[in-house]
């Protein structure tokens, strides 16, 4: 954990551990206690059983083509007609979880008071601002779980299908990348928390950043991959290539782009590379199921990168929030 620079009200670290706990707990059952907890629950769970179920209409035909290798991962990626599949469902509804929970984890109390309350007792700033974010953490983890098993017993049970060894370790890869992205937005929710006073500020710009993020980012790439390298109808190979090259290193800024890649590679053994290609690397390139330890190669980029703006959030609300004035 952070250690803050002013002096701590106790020199324990055992005292530190256990104001943690104490503060943790709190949060855990506020959490639990609250109609917006239940509310989240209910969407994800909802909507992601939905999907998944409209997959698995076809599950059996599309596995026909892979000789029932990698089967049970298409209950996560296969999308049934209109409704989309599980993994789209949690790119666009995985964020909105970590911002209504940590949208007025700071501000919410500093309004109602009882955040002065709190730093009246022998416990400090740091304990507060890393047990509120364990404890988001903590919810986002186990709302993830039990969506995660939902899933996976309703495949069994209406496919007939047992997730091998190598199925399972790609799943349970995916649930931590999920986990890892929606705690990103998490503290991305707690730092505008921080900064802003008022609830419905703090909301706004982190529903404007997580829109940015989603879907202008597209947009932008888009637009100056087509100024630097316009593409006509009689552009070589080569600026082609450049167009796409310039589009796809900008959207690399978007955590949601990340996640999309990252956990698609890992539930889909087909994917071999990702990001433009030239012919001549396509030329020559067998087909076939890319082992885990590739596959990982893969994606290591995308999950140091959403760790890393994850932390960077969480580095800045602990710093603002260990200089800020908390007044009675």
């Amino acid at each position: 954990m952070l250690k803050t620079g002013h002096k701590s009200k106790t020199s324990s670290p055992n005292a530190s551990m256990r104001g943690i706990r104490v503060v943790l707990r709190k949060e855990l059952a506020d959490y639990f206690n609250s109609l917006r907890f239940l509310l989240l629950m209910g969407i994800i769970l909802a909507t992601s059983v939905l999907a998944a179920y409209s997959g698995i209409a076809n599950m059996r035909e599309l596995s026909a083509g892979t000789d029932g290798e990698y089967a049970f991962l298409l209950l996560f990626t296969n999308a049934g007609g209109s409704v989309p599949s599980v993994v789209s469902f949690l790119s666009f509804l995985g964020p909105v979880v970590g911002l209504v929970l940590g949208f007025d984890s700071i501000n919410g109390e500093r309004a109602r008071g009882s955040l002065s309350r709190v730093l009246s007792q022998p416990i400090y700033r740091d304990t507060v601002i890393n047990a509120k974010f364990l404890a988001g953490v903590g919810v986002i983890s186990i709302i993830m779980t039990c969506l995660w098993l939902g899933i996976m017993g309703m495949g069994i049970l209406l496919t007939g299908l047992v997730p091998t060894a190598s199925e399972l370790v790609r799943m349970v890869l995916f649930l931590a990348v999920t986990i890892l992205h929606i705690a990103l937005w998490l503290a991305v929710s707690i730092l505008f928390s921080i900064v802003f006073r008022q609830s419905s500020t703090s909301s706004l710009c982190s529903i404007g950043v997580w829109i940015f993020m989603s879907i202008f980012v597209g947009v932008i790439s888009t637009g100056a991959a087509g100024f630097f390298h316009p593409v006509t109808g009689s552009s070589s190979e080569a600026v082609l290539y450049a167009n796409e090259r310039l589009a796809y290193l900008i959207t690399r800024i978007s955590p949601s782009v990340l996640y999309g890649e990252a956990v698609n590679i890992l539930l889909n053994p087909m994917i071999r590379t990702i990001g433009p290609i030239t012919s001549l690397q396509l030329d020559g390139m067998v087909s076939g199921f890319l082992p885990l330890r590739e596959s990982l190669l893969l994606i290591w980029p995308h999950v140091v990168g959403i760790i890393a703006a994850g932390t960077a959030c969480f580095a800045a609300a602990y710093i603002i929030f260990s200089r800020q004035e908390i007044r009675a």
